[in-house]
This record gives C-alpha cells, sequence and structure tokens, in this order.
C-alpha cells in the first residue's frame, strides 16, 4: 500500500478495507471513500486524519 492512504478495518467485521475513491474537496482538503466486502462503507478526510496525526505529537 502507498504510505498516504490508512489503512483501515472495517469496524463491522474487522477486515482491511479497499479504497473505492477519492474526492477533492478544495482548500487543500479531499475525501476518501472505502468499501467492505461485508457491506460497510467508510468516508475519511485528510483534513481531519491530518489534524488527527498532529495531535500525537
Amino acid at each position: 500500500m502507498h504510505p498516504e492512504i490508512p489503512r483501515v478495518l472495517c469496524p463491522s467485521c474487522g477486515e482491511i478495507m479497499r479504497l473505492s475513491r477519492i474526492h477533492p474537496d478544495g482548500n487543500n482538503k479531499s475525501e476518501m471513500l472505502f468499501v467492505c466486502d461485508c457491506g460497510f462503507n467508510y468516508r475519511m478526510s485528510t483534513r481531519a486524519q491530518r489534524e488527527a496525526e498532529d495531535a500525537q505529537f
């Protein structure tokens, strides 16, 4: 996997989710859609991800 793409585990079944699409949102933000074979979908904002990483340091 590419280091910029997070590894997301499905909260429903625990399997690794697959990146379905990346949608640019503007202002250096984007939204990623992850899907799982069990049917669960998860959307993640890259801005929220970076803010969470910054809070760890």
